[in-house]
């Protein structure tokens, strides 16, 4: 059931990845990894209120995002 939500188009792993399923693993690991550290540095410019650097990590998000959309 998709519930309206369209599926992540994983492609850009299989192409940074060569079609090798395991560098194409690794590429989305890292992807996963840099993600959750953006999300932290935008959590944290949030609770400090640091508006300027909430917009940084919530521009970067976006750009990750658009990576699999």
């Amino acid at each position: 059931m998709n519930d309206g939500v369209a599926p992540l188009d994983t492609r850009v792993f299989r192409f940074v990845g060569y079609d090798d399923p395991e560098q194409a693993g690794q590429a989305a690991r890292l992807y996963l990894d840099i993600l959750e550290q953006e999300v932290a540095m935008l959590e944290g410019a949030m609770t400090e209120g640091d508006s300027a650097r909430a917009a940084a990590a919530a521009h970067r998000i976006k750009s990750h995002a658009g990576l699999v959309d």
